[in-house]
């Protein structure tokens, strides 16, 4: 310690303080000194006495704490720092991508239908909150597959309400028709046998009074086939073949319309339905096709497994596709774009029913081509249980 001398003689002043007191200590604050002081007898006689007396500055003395309570401050002014830093990037890193999780979940269940939510960039973000994100990703799509699953078994319910409430009036239409069109067949037959040979006019308008006859038959026959229903017979049958077996018996038409008929390459798979109506269902699509396209134009059958247990067939065209106000009519009964006398409508409404009957699905979209691709789903595998 910094000291003038060692000793010195006590002042007045500092005598005046410590003279009654054995020992202790005082401080003076004009000198900003601190003093300690001792009294001892260094010999027998007790009367005399010593008093040693310490004088310290209070600048040395409190140094070493001021420096120390210096270091405390910058630590602390350091470590608040630190914490604020550490609390902006937990902000920015996990509080934020949290509100906007909770932001996305809030506009969720308000309606919006989108999984698109990133809460940081994947180098960036802690890996809870990856999986945050991919959780709300895949609750996203399960519900939208949920939503979906439940339309299409709505539509399919209205679908199939709709088509029985028409088949009931249907059949009963169909049933009062046809025995007046038997008749008229009849007497046309009577007619043309009892005409004159000469007169070529008088036979041909009788020829078309049949023709009509027969024409008006075949669209009750149909509206009786809607009526009815049939549920399917269930066999094994090979789909190549059963394919090929279509493509024959519409070749003719398909000349006819100068259309050339494409099969591609198929999987090697078993179906098991009803072959006779599964193929009156690709009868009746590859007809519209056939019909909807210009001459020189191909019309291309192709299929493909579709998940576990199912087989999708594509029937292609390049005709004129679907209009937008045609897309939810099409499978309505007597619902047709063609010339009047040229369809009946009730083509796609029979094979909707058939389609469904062997629980699958029957969809018409437009395809880049500006025609019309028609997709048969079907379940492959025994169905018989499920349909019951």
């Amino acid at each position: 310690m910094n000291t003038p001398r060692l000793w010195q003689q006590i002042e007045q002043e500092l005598w005046n303080k410590i003279e009654h007191e054995v020992k202790g200590s005082f401080y003076l604050e004009e000198q900003s000194h601190l003093y300690y002081f001792q009294e001892f007898h260094p010999y027998n006689n007790k009367q005399v006495s010593w008093v040693v007396m310490l004088q310290l500055d209070e600048g040395e003395l409190n140094a070493p704490f001021n420096r120390i309570r210096i270091g405390l401050l910058i630590f602390a002014a350091l470590a608040l720092l630190i914490s604020l830093a550490l609390a902006d990037l937990g902000a920015r890193y996990i509080a934020n991508p949290i509100a906007r999780f909770s932001a996305a979940l809030k506009r969720f269940a308000d309606g919006e239908k989108t999984n698109e939510i990133r809460l940081n960039q994947p180098r960036q973000a802690a890996q809870e909150l990856q999986q945050l994100e991919q959780s709300f990703k895949y609750l996203v799509k399960k519900i939208k597959e949920s939503e979906s699953q439940r339309d299409q078994a709505q539509n399919m319910m209205l679908q199939q309400a709709k088509l029985a409430s028409i088949g009931e009036m249907a059949a009963g239409i169909g049933h009062e028709i046809n025995n007046p069109l038997n008749n008229i067949l009849s007497y046309a037959t009577l007619i043309e046998r009892d005409l004159p040979q000469g007169n070529a006019q008088l036979r041909k308008d009788v020829d078309g009074l049949r023709e009509e006859a027969l024409r008006a038959g075949r669209i009750v026959k149909g509206i009786l086939n809607f009526a009815r229903q049939v549920p399917p017979e269930y066999n094994l049958f090979d789909m190549h073949k059963w394919l090929q077996d279509t493509i024959d018996l519409v070749d003719p038409e398909a000349r006819k319309h100068q259309v050339t008929i494409r099969l591609h390459e198929l999987p090697d798979l078993e179906m098991y339905g009803d072959r006779n109506q599964l193929q009156q269902v690709m009868v009746n699509l590859l007809m519209n096709a056939i019909q909807a396209s210009k001459p020189q134009d191909v019309v291309e059958i192709s299929g493909q497994k579709a998940g576990v247990g199912l087989v999708r067939i594509f029937v292609s065209d390049q005709g004129k596709g679907i209009d937008e106000s045609s897309k939810a009519k099409i499978f309505d009964p007597f619902f047709t774009t063609k010339a009047i006398g040229e369809g009946s409508g009730l083509g796609l409404s029979i094979s909707l029913g058939i389609i469904q009957f062997h629980n699958g699905q029957l969809e018409l979209k437009s395809n880049s081509k500006g025609g019309v691709d028609a997709i048969i789903t079907l379940p492959l595998g025994n169905m018989s249980d499920e349909s019951e």
